[in-house]
């Protein structure tokens, strides 16, 4: 459609994986050494995560096409919570028959064809795709195939590729005997903005266009939108080429990707990062760093206060107490009470030191003092809680008489 208006071989934007147009980024080179790593080791589980779109299945492929020939390779990808007769899957990823067989035979299949492999000195690999679909009890099973040994060598080796929540399985307790096998992890992170302009130029160069094509403001502003995920940068830059094509612009600027977004801001699916979607939880990427610096700073405030409220107390000292009392009037230390949300303009008078204690009922008001007396509710309730009574301070001409 637009390939010879761009001047382009080939559309450099294929949402299918395609290991010629394989950009390696920092972080995808090492994820490229640690499965290649992870494939040295006999008998070897290897887990590769990422979030979706992030170039994993890519990694598998570029693998497969160097693989060295020692190696009989099936690969499983259609994998599923409710996924049943997990042998039978894996005979058909190798080619081997499992129909018309019970579940003893399909194991016996199994086992004869990786010890024949073995026979012929080679390494039977087992590579399975979106393995984040697979339950726990499903990836124990596929733990005890993976024992199988001749002498001192495991002879069937795993490579489990999936999204963050294969890892979250993984972690699980039920699980921990799996996770003690796994030789060589890695996770791979989303591409930084100089990596994802580089990215974008690489693809478009591999499909024979000019580097320039987009803009370095426009890849940047890609870049952001997408969240550095590479299968999300290819639909922006494709959609971006289609806009730019139909609007008759030889060069893709911000403004372009930005009238992308807009569109797809008015369909019920937008996958892009816009300031009206974006939120921390749902991008636990992000960088929050100068979100912290400029946060507004928080108060902290004492849930109780030791301090009883008085009649000279200021407008703004009151508007400091707290005003959230707590459930648990037993918790309290001794001395302590809870401050109740202070409703009247002024604070209630505190007791005074000449004040008798209630010889009446605990609920029932001191005699000098008004029955509905705020200071008197929380004394009365303070001293249930604490379970005793309060010792009023006699004055100096109380205790002479």
């Amino acid at each position: 459609m637009y390939e010879s208006f761009y001047g382009l071989a080939e559309k450099p934007f294929a949402l299918t994986p395609d290991p010629s147009f394989l950009y390696l980024s920092k972080r995808h080179q090492n994820g490229l050494t640690m499965l290649q790593y992870g494939l040295t080791l006999t008998g070897s589980i290897t887990v590769i995560t990422g979030e979706v779109g992030s170039g994993k299945t890519t990694l598998v492929r570029h693998i497969l096409k160097s693989l060295d020939p020692q190696f009989t390779v099936g690969y499983l990808t259609n994998t599923h919570p409710n996924i049943k007769d997990l042998l039978k899957w894996i005979l058909m990823a190798f080619g081997l028959n499992y129909r018309d067989k019970d579940e003893v035979e399909l194991y016996e299949s199994l086992i004869t064809f990786i010890i024949e492999q073995y026979a012929e000195n080679k390494r039977t690999l087992l590579i399975i795709d979106e393995a984040q679909n697979m339950s726990p009890d499903t990836l124990e099973e596929l733990r005890m195939l993976s024992n199988l040994n001749a002498g001192k060598d495991h002879v069937l080796q795993l490579v489990l590729i999936g999204q963050p929540e294969l890892a979250e399985t993984l972690r699980k307790p039920e699980l921990r005997q799996f996770a003690q096998r796994i030789s060589v992890d890695y996770h791979l992170t989303p591409l930084t903005p100089e990596e994802a302009a580089d990215y974008i130029q690489h693809r478009v160069t591999t499909a024979g266009g000019d580097q320039g094509l987009f803009t370095e403001e426009a890849c940047h502003t890609i870049h952001n939108y997408a969240h550095g995920i590479p299968r999300l940068i290819n639909t922006l830059c494709e959609m971006a080429l289609v806009y730019g094509y139909a609007d008759d612009q030889k060069i893709i600027t911000p403004q372009v990707v930005h009238e992308v977004v807009k569109y797809r801001q008015k369909g019920a699916i937008n996958p892009y990062k816009t300031h009206q979607n974006e939120n921390q939880d749902d991008h636990p990427h992000r960088d929050t760093t100068a979100d912290e610096q400029h946060a507004e700073p928080q108060l902290n405030r004492p849930a109780y206060s030791t301090a009883q409220p008085t009649t000279n107390q200021s407008p703004e000292r009151k508007s400091q107490a707290s005003r959230t009392p707590p459930t648990d009037l037993s918790s309290l230390p001794t001395g302590v009470t809870a401050e109740r949300p202070l409703l009247e303009p002024l604070a209630p008078p505190a007791l005074s030191r000449d004040t008798e204690a209630p010889s009446t009922p605990p609920m029932a008001a001191p005699e000098n003092q008004p029955a509905n007396s705020l200071t008197s509710i929380r004394q009365t309730i303070t001293t249930r809680a604490l379970g005793r009574r309060i010792t009023p301070i006699r004055s100096k001409t109380q205790g002479k008489s």
